[in-house]
C-alpha cells in the first residue's frame, strides 16, 4: 500500500534507522572497548584451555586405546 507517496517499504526502513544508527555508533563501539580491555586475559586463558584440552584429549586416546605413555612417546619423537 501507498500513503502519500510512501511505501510501507519506507516506512519500516525509516523507523529501523535511529536502531542502526545507535547500534553502530554506541554499542559497536563500547562491545570493541570491552574487548580489547579483556584482550590479555582472554588470550591468556584461550591458550590455558587450549593446553588443557589437548591433555585431556591425548590422555583420553591413550586410555581407549591402550597404549601405554612410553609408545605414545615413542611415536611422538617419530613424527
Amino acid at each position: 500500500m501507498v500513503s502519500d507517496g510512501i511505501t510501507d517499504t519506507v516506512l519500516v526502513e525509516l523507523k529501523e534507522y535511529p536502531l542502526i544508527v545507535y547500534i553502530y555508533s554506541y554499542i559497536i563501539p563500547l562491545l570493541n572497548g570491552l574487548y580489547e580491555s579483556e584482550e590479555p586475559d582472554f588470550t591468556e586463558q584461550l591458550n590455558s584451555y587450549s593446553k588443557d584440552l589437548a591433555k585431556e584429549i591425548i590422555l583420553d586416546l591413550i586410555g581407549a586405546t591402550g597404549i601405554d605413555i612410553q609408545e605414545f612417546d615413542k611415536l611422538a619423537m617419530k613424527l
